[in-house]
């Protein structure tokens, strides 16, 4: 998903047996991975506004307040919000 300004793109990426948010801008392939969980974490994302990506996680749980995640990159602040 594009952000409102162009620059950035925020990706869900599920693989084998991980869940991933990946950040990039958008004239540049390689992603940074802002957080990764174990099994289908049930991740999607939605820009607030160009600076700020909400983190929805359908199925964390309370085990998500143990999992390192960022809150900023380059000049985006990361949120999450966790069922």
């Amino acid at each position: 998903m594009v952000s409102p300004d162009g620059k950035y793109v925020a990706e869900c990426r599920d693989f084998r047996d991980l869940s991933t948010v990946q950040l990039r801008t958008r004239l540049n392939p390689f992603r940074h991975t802002v957080v990764a969980l174990q099994d289908d974490a049930g991740l999607s994302v939605i820009w607030i506004d160009s600076k700020n990506l909400l983190v929805d996680c359908q199925k964390c749980g309370e085990l998500f307040a143990t999992v390192e995640k960022e809150t900023s990159w380059h000049d985006v602040a990361i949120h999450y919000t966790v069922h």
